[in-house]
């Protein structure tokens, strides 16, 4: 192979042919110059689908939440009262890459490097657990490098506040799942939400039994 030559030049040799052959080699050094690189053809506007109505164990992600501990069960409203019980984030990017040979540490490193600029390599996720995660990884939950409409200037701030605060309303409901009040009320603050009634309307959009549960958990660590 070209690339496997002591002197050869990359610049004839395209872009997912290099990515490929860096990435079966677990040189992260390149695949992370790459994704710094990623042509227009190997992306595509997309979205994600969430599927809420699953409860995983914590385990499956290193998690030490406790289910039992975990009320979520009464402030859940019948299926006839949701809308839906699946979520979409809009307006974010998808990676055309075939997953066959993107596994383990290095497609960990690649979903975490991407996802910092709203660009994922699945669309459809079982639960929050697994997207949490990765949001965490990203830097979005804690604000870590100003992840938030910064990063790319081709996109309007309207549509990248869509995926913020659609991505918002998932760690909302991530928080409600797994009894999480205090994580929640961190988060608020991070990023400056339900300091108004703009933004508050903006997360009331999610079911009513979440946004309940905001209310009273806020109010409950404001007294102690």
């Amino acid at each position: 192979m070209i690339l496997d030559q002591p002197f050869h030049s990359s610049n004839s040799i395209l872009w997912d042919s290099q990515l490929e052959y860096h990435v079966c080699r677990n040189n992260w050094k390149e695949v992370f110059r790459l994704l710094n690189l990623i042509p227009a053809y190997v992306l595509s506007a997309g979205s994600l689908q969430l599927n809420l109505d699953v409860l995983q164990p914590a385990s499956s992600y290193g998690g030490n939440i406790n289910m039992k501990s975990s009320n979520y069960g009464s402030f859940l409203c019948s299926f006839e009262e949701l809308d839906s019980v699946c979520m979409q984030v809009p307006d974010v990017q998808m990676f055309r890459f075939s997953p066959d040979i993107c596994f383990g540490w290095m497609r960990m490193l690649m979903e975490e490097n991407l996802a910092k600029r709203f660009i994922f390599l699945k669309e459809y996720w079982e639960g929050t657990l697994e997207i949490t995660a990765l949001l965490a990884r990203s830097g979005f939950i804690s604000c870590k490098d100003k992840l938030c409409e910064e990063d790319d200037l081709n996109k309007t701030s309207s549509v990248r506040d869509g995926a913020v605060q659609a991505l918002h309303k998932i760690f909302v409901h991530h928080c409600a799942q797994y009894n999480l009040p205090n994580l929640l009320d961190l988060y608020l603050d991070q990023h400056n939400l339900v300091l108004d009634n703009d933004s508050l309307y903006a997360l009331q959009e999610t079911t009513v039994s979440f946004f309940m549960f905001i209310i009273c958990n806020c109010f409950y660590i404001d007294l102690f």
